[in-house]
């Protein structure tokens, strides 16, 4: 079984590359763990692979968070056997099918004009943990989710989970 989180972005602005992402949620795992009196210090990498895993391409840190829909972001940790993924999909073609999709996950937290703002954006992320990967993982992704969010202003919502 594996569990998703999804971001809906109300803004998107020059903050949001891949190394903010990596630094706000290394920032709040390792507060996470440190309210628990654990010390590790954790560091996350991350680089985009095709989803045939024909290739990998590194990043920069300093690169937009966006990748192809043919593609998904791995994001692994030092301290941790495995990894989370995340993916990067256009939100029209979720509305082709699902017209009321925006309202339905965000409810009332967006106005008509953050509705409009996110259609034009077209864009939706989601980080998905698979059962199996180690606890810092399944930690990982709800914090990586947690910092997009912080930088997007985006509404979080799980996928074929929970709300």
């Amino acid at each position: 079984m594996s569990t998703s989180f999804g971001v809906i972005p109300t803004k998107i602005d020059e903050r949001l590359t891949y190394g903010n992402i990596v630094s706000i949620a290394e920032k709040s795992i390792n507060d996470y763990l440190r309210s628990y009196q654990l010390s590790p210090v954790v560091k996350l990498s991350v680089n985009v692979h095709d989803n045939d895993e024909k290739y990998i391409n590194q990043i920069n840190p300093d690169e937009k968070f966006v990748w192809k829909g043919t593609e998904y972001a791995w994001f692994t940790m030092d301290k941790a056997k495995g990894g989370t993924e995340a993916y990067c999909n256009k939100l029209s073609e979720t509305l082709d099918y699902w017209p009321t999709y925006i309202e339905e996950i965000c409810h009332d937290l967006v106005s008509a004009k953050d509705i409009e703002r996110i259609k034009e954006y077209n864009i939706k992320w989601y980080f998905k943990r698979s059962a199996g990967q180690s606890a810092l993982v399944n930690i990982a992704y709800g914090h990586l989710a947690s910092a997009l969010a912080q930088l997007t202003d985006g509404i979080i919502h799980s996928e074929a989970a929970w709300d």
